[in-house]
């Protein structure tokens, strides 16, 4: 007969009241179910999972821990040599710990940019925003960069909702809108969605809003449905506990290592999806005074160009821009007018033509009423030639 394999002693805490928990302990069991002979105690919430428990596993001989684990516990995990997997978020105590310690630690600004790319597919919104985890734990902190900075190098700008400051319904009524809204995870999703509901705004048409984790439970209980950025915890248990059955196996000490996980896909539902026809409506008539405000163009061809009524196209991009359209076209105009008379010598008729006028007393009033000063005593002051 063969030998068997020793059967090993593991400590696994988890936070099982949410899917993220039981799906990374379906990966665990799914691991020793592949033919590892393990004996498992499972802890299914954290908090009772304390540096008693830490010292009666050294007590008993446990061989191995997978934790995810209360920051009151971290020292005595640090302090340990049983062999150790960890799953949630890395404090800097750890760092003090040399061997026997992997730590799987989520690309949190990775996660944040993934939600920034996916609003940016959908199109133009009025308004992009990040509405935090209440506690401000780092890995939300990081989630929130993450989507910021993505959002500056498209040129966009992001809102940050402050509960100490303001009411979030009231906060999120006040965005402009269409708005896209991140949250750092799922179970803030839903408070959106409850926010939004308590202050009638709609979802997705006035406000799309994305979570983090692909909680079915969570995600699919709210009405509407909440898209999500998937990250697959089953994989992640599994992952965790065929790193720990090495640290396990291990016949020397192993340094402690880091190992980086990366998100999975959005799971589009409700929320986004279908994303408001509004934006489409406003990215049409802002294309349309982009490409042709040089022409004689009224109104009523930029609403046809949208396919749309005046009324509605007034209406819809009032909404979403707090402006109208005849002031979003005007600004283009006077914005060209200002750009010909600081770079060229061209005649102030001339420029006035070029940028969509044909009417030279009606603009020189608009552009003086507007910044105060004539055309000609505009160019004096801004003049580049």
């Amino acid at each position: 007969m063969g030998r068997t394999q020793k059967e090993r002693s593991v400590i696994v805490s988890l936070w099982s009241a949410g899917s993220c928990g039981r799906k990374q302990l379906a990966g665990v069991l799914r691991y020793i179910n592949a033919g590892h002979p393990w004996s498992i105690r499972i802890i299914m919430d954290p908090r009772n999972f304390t540096p008693k428990t830490i010292r009666e596993a050294e007590r008993d001989g446990v061989d191995g821990l997978i934790a995810f684990t209360p920051p009151e516990t971290v020292p005595a995990l640090a302090a340990t040599k049983i062999p150790t997997v960890l799953l949630s978020f890395p404090l800097p105590t750890m760092n003090r710990r040399r061997h026997g310690l992997a730590m799987f630690i989520n690309d949190n600004e990775e996660i944040g940019a993934k939600g920034a790319e996916y609003f940016l597919s959908l199109g133009a919104f009025a308004s992009y925003a990040f509405v935090p985890d209440v506690e401000g734990r780092g890995w939300s902190r990081l989630r929130e960069r993450g989507f910021r900075e993505r959002l500056t190098r498209a040129g966009l700008s992001c809102r940050s909702y402050n509960h100490v400051r303001k009411d979030l319904a009231a906060w999120l009524r006040e965005l402009p809108k269409p708005a896209a809204v991140m949250t750092p995870f799922d179970f803030r999703a839903k408070d959106v969605i409850e926010a939004c509901r308590a202050t009638h705004i709609s979802v997705p048409e006035d406000l799309a809003i994305l979570g983090v984790d692909d909680d079915e439970l969570i995600c699919e209980s709210t009405r509407p449905s909440i898209s999500s950025i998937r990250l697959d915890q089953e994989k992640i248990g599994y992952k965790a506990a065929e790193t720990l059955n090495r640290l396990m196996s291990a016949t020397r000490p192993t340094p402690s290592e880091r190992i980086q996980l990366t998100s999975g896909a959005v799971i589009e539902r409700e929320s986004t999806r279908p994303i408001s026809p509004t934006v489409h409506l406003v990215n049409k008539i802002k294309a349309c005074i982009g490409e042709r405000f040089a022409e004689d163009l009224s109104v009523d061809e930029i609403a046809a160009f949208a396919g749309v009524s005046r009324r509605l196209a007034d209406l819809r991009f009032s909404a979403a821009t707090g402006t109208s359209i005849r002031r979003a076209l005007e600004d283009r105009r006077l914005k060209e007018i200002q750009r010909r008379l600081a770079d060229s010598k061209l005649p102030i008729a001339k420029i006035t033509r070029l940028a969509g006028y044909s009417n030279d007393l009606w603009v020189k009033y608009v552009f003086k009423k507007r910044f105060g000063l004539s055309m000609s005593d505009w160019r004096k002051e801004n003049a580049k030639t």
